[in-house]
């Protein structure tokens, strides 16, 4: 007799979001000092949850200080989201860090749904 064994993951629903998450973007700044600035593009209520070695794979190479892997909606048009994009999350573990985005994607089990990785250091001040 054979079994049938097929993993199911865990459902996201409306009530597991959260987490607030900012988006920003870096931006020129205008003028004649140089340097830049960033522009908040985008906000949403996320899932945070431990990364997976696949997930780590991804900040192998950099010397973050912290993985970190979030769920949200996707946003279709609303937000382009980029690897140059920066986030940074509202709550207590992660305050003052902001994370670069290492890799992002639709969740295999729910397109509804986009998984970011994000590698980041505590802000100086």
């Amino acid at each position: 007799m054979t079994m049938k064994q097929t993993y199911q993951p865990p459902e996201i629903s409306g009530g597991d979001l959260r987490v607030p998450v900012t988006f920003y973007r870096q931006t020129a700044n205008a003028g004649p000092i140089p340097g830049t600035g960033r522009t908040k593009v985008f906000f949403a209520l996320c899932e945070l949850y431990e990364s997976s070695s696949k997930d780590l794979e991804y900040v192998a190479s950099t010397t973050a200080e912290h993985t970190l892997t979030i769920v949200f909606r996707r946003p279709r048009s609303d937000y382009r989201i980029k690897n140059s994009d920066v986030f940074e999350v509202d709550d207590d573990l992660y305050a003052g860090v902001t994370f670069e985005v290492q890799h992002f994607a639709p969740t295999s089990d729910n397109k509804e749904m986009m998984k970011v990785v994000g590698a980041g250091n505590a802000n100086d001040g």
